[in-house]
């Protein structure tokens, strides 16, 4: 469904690529296949996220060309002048050693270093996962090669077993290094303005923003998540117009010194897109 919304967008726009991409989907897809396709198809930067239905896992519905879908994604191209920057939030507090992944299925983890994906939580935190724990308990992967690379898989309380095999709201392949990561409401308050008063600062002026944010950091913080957009007006000393929803995972690439990585699927993650005039 990813391929054929950009083949649909690709002859819309008579091939020539658009500046910037956004992604709706509903929250039944593995969000590591459709990252597995925007980073192998899609050479520009791309920000979105999963559409949700205040955590009862039942049904949501995502809209484009004034129809509702039920069941899919929709996809938008911004095309010409346009000046835009990304900035991403997700430092949340590493926890324990790391585990290799050693069996997992779709968006189920069921082994991590020799114990089931639950033990291992419990070895490094002290703790049994339990219901409240979403939006506070996190997998970090680690990719050596790439260190600054830093992607997020939340649990789901909901899809995990008796088994203790884990359910996420993306998969991570076996092979790959994780670390738990648990998630401070002051970090999360904190970082937020640390992006707001940067984009201050930057060498264009922003007419208007758009923001992606987990429902966990929405659950976590309760009516603190309003910070996340009063950052923006404190830092910019005036209500910049935006829109956005939290999400039960989000996309954006991360910014690095020549430009952005490879788009990237999250959780527990503050995306923020800022949108300006060319120069």
């Amino acid at each position: 469904a990813t391929r054929r919304a950009l083949a649909a967008l690709d002859q819309a726009l008579g091939g020539h690529p658009p500046a910037l991409l956004f992604l709706a989907s509903h929250f039944s897809a593995d969000a590591s296949q459709i990252e597995a396709v925007i980073q192998s198809d899609v050479n520009v930067p791309m920000v979105g996220g999963f559409a949700a239905d205040d955590n009862r896992m039942q049904t949501c519905f995502v809209h484009a060309n004034r129809r509702s879908v039920r069941d899919g994604l929709v996809l938008l191209g911004a095309s010409g002048p346009l000046t835009f920057a990304i900035r991403v939030g997700n430092h949340l507090q590493a926890v324990g050693r790391p585990g290799t992944v050693q069996a997992a299925q779709g968006t189920n983890v069921q082994r991590i270093d020799g114990l089931s994906a639950m033990d291992f939580i419990e070895r490094e935190t002290g703790k049994p996962v339990l219901q409240t724990d979403r939006g506070i308990v996190s997998l970090s992967i680690l990719d050596p090669d790439h260190p600054h690379i830093r992607r997020l898989r939340s649990i789901v309380p909901d899809f995990s077993t008796d088994k203790g095999h884990l359910g996420l709201y993306g998969g991570i392949e076996a092979g790959k290094t994780v670390q738990v990561c648990l998630a401070q409401p002051e970090d999360l308050v904190n970082e937020v303005h640390a992006i707001a008063q940067a984009a201050a600062q930057l060498d264009f002026a922003p007419k208007a923003a758009v923001i992606v944010s987990c429902g966990g950091r929405k659950q976590l913080l309760g009516e603190r998540i309003r910070h996340e957009t009063a950052a923006l007006t404190e830092a910019f000393g005036h209500p910049l117009p935006l829109v956005g929803f939290p999400s039960f995972g989000e996309i954006g690439p991360l910014p690095q010194a020549d430009g952005y990585s490879r788009n990237l699927f999250h959780n527990m993650t503050y995306v923020l897109l800022l949108l300006g005039d060319p120069p």
